[in-house]
């Protein structure tokens, strides 16, 4: 296995102004936050803008410095940046559900797909899937950016989208194209040459807030989507109970890999400023990061022992989100 590099403390370091609105007025909410997730060295602040309310870490490593806190090629920080990871499909009668309550075309030449034992449904109701298997828009091409393993854009082949990626991992573009037999564009998103206005729905699954400069790459994403286009954006949110029990320790931050994040009114005046209408906002369930967070901080023996059990933990994680209460958004927002 190929050896994971320290991060260099002592050089590839920024003092950063806010990455979304660019002043220097800020105040401190966490001091000396560490990598609770891979634990590599270094301690961050994170410090909230005066301006517009996004928080974000300082200092801010950059180049190789901040390429090595994600990891070498075998021991990326997250799974679906691994090669080789199996892609899920759905299960027959999802494409039916969809035709009947997400407009979806109808498939004329297909028999229709019986559900006995409601597989589908509970396919389709999962607490990530729902706010992920987009309704159908124009000609179904849709961008995912910061594709990974192409697991999200094999499900929504399937589904019948004419789908395209693009991730900065060359390794993981070529094995989608090969996989998906799909275009997939290896690099950052300005720089890979798609045509304006050519897709109808593009998406940035947990991408954003690891994007140095978040404003240049959604104003990119929005010259490239047709006139009444959606962008669909997942992020973490720090207006969460999670963040309540975590702290600097909520794996939301993912210190230093994270660059900034959102509340949800700072995301949804984000997605307005880059000339997009905003259309909903829903919370995913997070309970494995309540699982995470009990593993690194410490936190009230009740309360660890009640969320140390998996279905307890779920049940509480659903809770937050179907109250807006967790600490992952899903927003959409439409081109005008």
């Amino acid at each position: 296995m190929t050896s994971t590099s320290e991060p260099s403390m002592t050089e590839g370091l920024v003092a950063p102004d806010c990455p979304l609105c660019g002043s220097s007025s800020r105040h401190r909410v966490h001091a000396g936050a560490a990598d609770v997730y891979l634990g590599h060295a270094g301690r961050f602040d994170i410090v909230e803008c005066d301006e517009c309310a996004a928080r974000y870490i300082d200092p801010r490593p950059v180049g190789d410095t901040l390429a090595a806190y994600y990891g070498d090629t075998d021991q990326r920080a997250y799974p679906n940046h691994l090669v080789g990871v199996d892609l899920e499909l759905p299960p027959a009668g999802v494409r039916e559900l969809l035709v009947a309550e997400r407009g979806y075309p109808a498939q004329s030449d297909a028999a229709p797909a019986v559900d006995p034992s409601g597989s589908a449904r509970a396919w389709l109701d999962d607490d990530i899937r729902t706010h992920r298997i987009l309704p159908w828009e124009g000609e179904g091409k849709l961008l995912d950016v910061g594709c990974g393993s192409g697991s999200y854009l094999a499900t929504m082949q399937a589904l019948g989208w004419n789908v395209t990626g693009v991730d900065l991992f060359a390794d993981l573009a070529e094995q989608v194209s090969e996989t998906l037999g799909v275009p997939c564009h290896a690099g950052a998103l300005p720089d890979v040459g798609l045509q304006p206005g050519s897709f109808d729905v593009i998406t940035f699954w947990h991408v954003v807030e690891h994007l140095p400069d978040p404003g240049t790459v959604l104003r990119h994403a929005v010259s490239l989507l047709r006139p009444g286009g959606v962008l669909a954006v997942g992020v973490p949110v720090y207006d969460c109970r999670e963040e309540q029990m975590f702290g600097g320790s909520w794996l939301g931050y993912d210190v230093p890999r994270h660059l900034f994040t959102f509340s949800r009114a700072r995301l949804a005046s984000f997605l307005e400023e880059q000339g997009l209408v905003v259309e909903g906002m829903k919370s995913e369930s997070a309970g494995w990061v309540i699982r995470q967070g009990l593993k690194t901080t410490p936190t009230g023996f009740v309360r660890r022992q009640l969320l140390g059990h998996k279905r307890v933990r779920n049940w509480y994680a659903q809770r937050l989100a179907d109250g807006d209460r967790s600490g992952k958004a899903v927003a959409l927002a439409r081109k005008p």
